[in-house]
């Protein structure tokens, strides 16, 4: 479902990406199939959801040679001196529909 949207917005970018609260790994591997050269961040500071991550990444060599993943949050992440691409993807079932109706407001 979001891999030809993202697709279409990396178009072009050779990296690094960074993938904002990469959760599980599904967009750290959307992202790895969008762009297939490019050194992915992942950054995620839930224990639990950096262990499923951490499993994603490591079951191909594809994914564990080019994924770094970081346990920190955004703001405190040591990120690359220079990026192609940030990408935030956000579980909407996960934040709620309260969450979903408050940035529908403000957008």
């Amino acid at each position: 479902m979001l891999g030809a949207p993202l697709s279409e917005a990396l178009r072009g970018v050779s990296g690094p990406i960074v993938d904002v609260g990469a959760g599980g790994g599904h967009g750290t591997r959307l992202i790895a199939q969008a762009v297939p050269e490019a050194e992915i961040v992942a950054v995620e500071p839930s224990a639990t959801l950096r262990s499923v991550l951490l499993v994603r990444v490591n079951e191909t060599t594809e994914l564990r040679d080019r994924v770094t993943v970081l346990p920190e949050g955004l703001l405190e992440a040591r990120l690359p001196p220079r990026l192609g691409a940030v990408v935030a993807m956000l579980d909407w079932q996960v934040a709620g529909p309260a969450y979903g109706q408050a940035m529908a407001t403000t957008c």
